[in-house]
């Protein structure tokens, strides 16, 4: 699983999205791994809670910020 940081989805696999750029007398094609949702190249890999499960970006306790607020705040 991924998490994107831009629209902060999570997603199973990025989507692949080619790019062609004049090389000399044709072209070369690159590739880039996005989100599927908002097609931004910044994601990482989602963590899962350890304690409700969901699906976060790293956090420092390894929890989502539901169970962080629910633990340390109240």
């Amino acid at each position: 699983m991924f998490y994107c940081n831009n629209c902060d989805e999570v997603f199973e696999e990025p989507e692949t999205i080619e790019e062609h750029h004049p090389y000399g007398m044709t072209y070369a094609t690159e590739y880039w791994a996005v989100c599927p949702h908002c097609k931004e190249t910044d994601f990482q890999e989602a963590k899962q809670c350890t304690r409700c499960g969901e699906y976060v970006a790293d956090t420092e306790d390894g929890l989502c910020e539901y169970c962080h607020y629910d633990l340390y705040v109240i």
